[in-house]
Parts: C-alpha cells; sequence; structure tokens
C-alpha cells in the first residue's frame, strides 16, 4: 500500500471512530428498541449508509465513494470496538458483494441496495447431499424460453428464512459434470421460492431452508457467464475468507476482552487455554492483514486462506468451552439476558468447525495443496470440492 493510500485509510479511521463514539448510544438506542436483532441490524446499516461511513470502499458505480478493502475493514473493526459490534447485513453482503461486482455489473443497482440495507442477501450453496463438497449439488436451473426454472432446495443458509435475496449456485448442465454445467444466479426469494426456519438450540433464527419448486427467474439474473458458475464460485470463496474472516476476528477479540475484563477470576482459572485463543487471535489477526492487503492490491487469494478458517474455528470453540464451563451455562439458560446470549454464542460456535466448509475439509487442503503431502486415495471428495 502507497504512503497516500495509508494516509488515506488513518483518515477514515479516525473519522469513523469519531463518529461512532459521538453517535454510540444513539445507535443503541436504536438496536434495543428494534423488535428483533435483523431490525435493529438494518437500523445501524442505514444510518451508516446515511452518513457515508459504509460507502467508503465500495466503488462509486454501486453507491460507493471509493477507496477499498481495507477501508471496510476499518469500519467492522472500529464497530466491534465501540462494542456495536457488524450487523448481519454485512457478513453476505461481504461475501457476495464482491463477486456481483466482478462478474455482473448489470446488478449493480442491486448492490446499492445491499449496501444501503435495503435488501438482505444470503448464499445459496449447501444442500442435503452437497456441502462441503459443493459440486455434488443438485438443485437445477431449466431453461424454458427466456426463462430458468428452479428446482430443489438449499438447506443451513444463514439468514435464508428472512432473507430478501439468494445468491444462488444451480445445476445447468449435466449432474455428472461436477464443476462444469454449474451457474449462478442472483435471485429474487419472495418471488420464486418458500422460505422456511430451521430452528436451533441457541434460541436465535439464524438459519433457513429455502426449497424452489418451478420458480422462474430471468437472464438478467445470471452472474458471469452460464456454465461458468464455479468461476464465480472461486473468486467468491476468497472474500468469505478475507473479509468474512476479519468480521469474525473482529467480533471474537470483543467477546474475548469482554470476558477476561468483566470476570478476570474466571478468568485467571483458566490461563491455559486462554492463552491457546489469544494465540489463534494474534495468528489470525496476522493472517487476516495479509490477505486483506492481497484484495486490496487485487491479488488472489489461493489456498493459504484454509489457515484463516482453521484458527477462527480452535479460536471461537474454544473460547466458548471455557465461557460455557466459567459461568456453568446450561442448555437453553434462559435467567437473564447475558446467560441468554452467552449460550446461543457458545451454540453458534459449535458450527465453527463446519460452515464455510469443515476442518477437515480444510486440513486435507493445508496438507495436500500447501505442504505437499500425498493424498488419501480413500476419501471420496474431490479437490473441486475443497475450494
Amino acid at each position: 500500500m502507497t504512503e497516500d493510500a495509508a494516509v488515506a485509510v488513518a483518515v477514515h479511521r479516525d473519522r469513523v471512530r469519531s463518529w461512532l463514539e459521538d453517535h454510540r448510544e444513539e445507535l443503541r438506542a436504536m438496536v434495543a428498541a428494534a423488535p428483533d436483532e435483523l431490525t435493529g441490524d438494518a437500523e445501524v446499516v442505514r444510518s451508516l449508509a446515511a452518513a457515508g461511513l459504509s460507502r467508503q470502499g465500495w466503488p462509486v458505480s454501486v453507491g460507493g465513494v471509493g477507496g477499498g478493502v481495507l477501508h471496510r475493514a476499518v469500519l467492522y473493526d472500529e464497530l466491534t470496538r465501540a462494542s456495536l459490534g457488524v450487523p448481519h447485513w454485512y457478513l453476505s453482503l461481504e461475501v457476495c458483494a464482491p463477486a456481483m461486482i466482478a462478474f455482473a455489473p448489470h446488478l449493480e443497482d442491486a448492490v446499492r441496495r445491499g449496501i444501503e440495507g435495503t435488501d438482505l442477501w444470503c448464499q445459496g450453496f449447501s444442500e442435503p447431499a452437497a456441502g462441503s463438497d459443493l459440486p455434488a449439488l443438485r438443485t437445477r436451473a431449466v431453461r424454458d424460453g427466456a426463462l430458468w426454472r428452479l428446482h430443489g432446495e438449499k438447506i443451513w443458509v444463514s439468514m435464508g428464512h428472512v432473507a430478501t435475496h439468494c445468491l444462488l449456485l444451480a445445476r445447468t448442465g449435466e449432474q455428472g459434470a461436477r464443476t462444469r454445467g454449474l451457474t449462478m444466479f442472483f435471485v429474487p426469494l419472495a418471488e420464486v421460492a418458500e422460505q422456511q426456519v430451521i430452528p436451533g438450540l441457541s434460541g436465535r433464527d439464524e438459519l433457513g431452508q429455502i426449497v424452489f419448486d418451478g420458480g422462474a427467474v430471468g437472464d438478467d439474473a445470471v452472474v458471469g457467464e452460464v456454465g461458468a458458475g464455479w468461476d464465480v464460485v472461486v473468486y467468491l470463496l476468497q472474500w468469505e475468507r478475507g473479509l468474512y474472516a476479519w468480521q469474525r476476528y473482529c467480533w471474537l477479540v470483543q467477546q474475548f476482552e469482554a470476558f477476561c475484563v468483566g470476570d478476570p477470576s474466571a478468568a485467571a482459572e483458566h490461563l491455559a487455554p486462554l492463552g491457546e485463543v489469544s494465540a489463534c487471535l494474534i495468528a489470525l489477526r496476522n493472517r487476516c492483514l495479509g490477505n486483506l492487503a492481497l484484495l486490496h492490491a487485487g491479488q488472489f487469494i489461493g489456498p493459504e486462506a484454509s489457515i484463516e478458517k482453521v484458527l477462527l474455528a480452535k479460536a471461537e470453540t474454544t473460547l466458548f468451552d471455557v465461557v460455557r464451563e466459567a459461568r456453568r451455562l446450561g442448555v437453553m439458560d434462559r435467567e437473564d439476558r447475558q446467560a441468554a446470549m452467552q449460550t446461543a454464542d457458545y451454540f453458534y460456535s459449535r458450527m465453527a468447525s463446519v460452515y464455510g466448509g469443515s476442518e477437515e475439509i480444510q486440513l486435507d487442503t493445508i496438507g495436500e495443496r500447501l505442504l505437499g503431502l500425498p493424498r488419501d486415495p480413500a476419501k471420496a471428495t474431490t479437490s473441486a470440492g475443497r475450494a
């Protein structure tokens, strides 16, 4: 990064920090008054967009004001520093929007609505028989004149039950073609799908199921080229390992510090695992900053990104193991708000080694593609499924 760019990022950080200090209580009151967490998040997103803070780092063509990835990373860092957290809106936006900008310039208005907090997106990849082995997916898009009719099911979709739009990967070629013959679509869910919540032990409605039964979209919903959806997937995954990993890192640091500072006696009784968490967070920060620098420079993040996924899962699961033991949280503890939130966070942390590609898959990628270890021929998952 040039000196001028570094100065611009530093100026942006000062502006974000100052604005959040002036409006923190207002935002907290806004969230507290909202009927649910998602509505509160939407209010925060719209406030940040109106102030111009969340537009920094996005192209002018999609409602941004220029800048780059590091400007957006600063916003998420400062939000967690101000104990406000990263709104759900930004989680899917940071994974999907860069791919939309790169492969579907005709959908710039859709990206603008996402940045402004008008629309909430989700990522339609996983299926009952296709999780980490994504090329095994069976959801189909069948040509019907000028339309594409969608048939199939997506599951374990973050915010899939309430999202307005879905970045959907579907098969337009033969089933046995694996990564060939896949196409990415940007789908307005209310028009073409049935959305259902998947209740979780956490008590939070975070995951959904999306069923397609012949609903149709036009060619304007295609992201990239027909049959070249895997190119979009590969491009998209580097952002999932880049800015999404950074968002989770920022949130984890906030949780780690809140526990250690808020209950120092409990922290003193769990020094060994908390030391492990601290080491993971330090390593994760350095890895994430390296990835953000690559993304900012327009360079591609390769299989090295699997390291961040492993570190993130280790830090999150270990931290909430400690929190659960120290606070003696019950399975469905609802005695007070803090205990309820920590119980929900504990249950969510159980997914950390699964979502976005299981830990076993990530370790295979590290071993085979980074360390050059021989592949185990007994494993059925193909290298394409480990992208």
